[in-house]
């Protein structure tokens, strides 16, 4: 489950050129605060339900209630198309993506 976590955190600063340590970090900057929000909804929503808010939470370090607020700002900001967060989240799907390529290239072979 960690390391699950640590891939997504990796694949978001890859995405939005942060360094995984500030992502990580108890820092607020907007940028870094926006890079934590990306991966908490991804695992939400994208996980078939297997990740509730006090187990991200558990692996962020973070109380449940300010994973279930991230949550909610990014689902806020892509549903008012907010740039900033579209692109970000964009970027980061498309690292997803071609990591998840490169994975499946390299089992075929």
């Amino acid at each position: 489950m960690t390391d699950y976590y640590n891939h997504l955190v990796y694949h978001v600063g890859l995405a939005t050129d942060t360094p995984t340590e500030l992502i990580k970090s108890t820092r607020r900057m907007r940028s870094l605060v926006l890079c934590r929000q990306i991966v908490w909804h991804y695992m939400y929503t994208n996980c078939n339900n297997s990740y509730t808010c006090l187990h991200i939470a558990r692996l962020a370090g973070r109380d449940h209630t300010t994973i279930l607020h991230g949550i909610k700002c990014i689902t806020s900001e892509l549903r008012h198309d907010r740039a900033d967060t579209c692109v970000a989240y964009s970027r980061f799907l498309r690292s997803l993506a071609e990591a998840a390529k490169v994975r499946a290239e390299g089992t075929t072979t």
